[in-house]
């Protein structure tokens, strides 16, 4: 799978395809099936010869980042906690 980001207009969701280890597709036969706004990363640059994501996660933020096979940052995310949510 292609290392993606897609994203929602109207959603606090968050989807990343992570992993690319080894064959890159450029082909986009579901693009038209994704609600248009929502694909805010999509790297299919098969001479790089996949990638993978680097993910950090700590108290204070998420960082997803997207490397090619060369090591080189392609994307970086940044997510920061949600509020806390109250339960009645």
């Amino acid at each position: 799978m292609n290392p993606t980001h897609l994203k929602e207009q109207n959603s606090s969701v968050e989807y990343f395809v992570i992993g690319a280890g080894d064959f890159l597709w450029k082909s986009t036969p579901n693009k038209d099936k994704v609600p248009q706004g929502s694909s805010l990363f999509f790297w299919a640059e098969y001479l790089r010869l996949g990638g993978f994501a680097v993910v950090r996660a700590s108290v204070e933020k998420l960082t997803v980042e997207f490397v090619d096979s060369f090591q080189s940052s392609l994307y970086k995310r940044i997510l920061y906690p949600r509020s806390e949510m109250k339960v009645a």
